[in-house]
This record gives structure tokens, sequence and C-alpha cells, in this order.
């Protein structure tokens, strides 16, 4: 299922993938995608596009606003 996947993000057949990359490649892709899906890596990375310290103290608020309203449900 997943070289599937692969496949149509590169725009190539199956057969195709499976050639050009080691099954090694594709486990080194599969985690990446698990790390990618992962909500605290996007945190992270997403903070560290903040350049300024307003950018970062607004992130930090939304972050904890949106807390704040999930915990209320």
């Amino acid at each position: 299922m997943y070289l599937v996947s692969l496949a149509d993000r590169h725009c190539k057949p199956v057969w195709q993938i499976e050639q050009e990359y080691s099954d090694e490649d594709i486990t080194e892709f599969m985690a990446l995608d698990r790390l990618k899906n992962d909500q605290s890596y996007r945190n992270k990375i997403e903070f560290s596009t903040c350049d300024t310290p307003q950018k970062k103290t607004a992130y930090i608020q939304r972050k904890l606003e949106e807390q704040r309203k999930r915990n209320n449900r």
C-alpha cells in the first residue's frame, strides 16, 4: 500500500519505484512520512519558522487557546 502512495507522489509506476529505490530507502521514506504526520513534529517545525519573539509568543498563545478549546468540549 505504501508503495502505491509513494509511486503516486513520484508520478511513477510501482515497479519503477521498486527498481529505483532499495528496501532501506523505502523504509526510510515510510519512517519520515510517519514522523511528518506526527503532530508534535509538525508543531516543532511550525514553531521553528517563527523568526521573531513576537511570532513565537503569538504561536504559543494560539496553541494554548486551541488546547483550552479542546479541553472545554
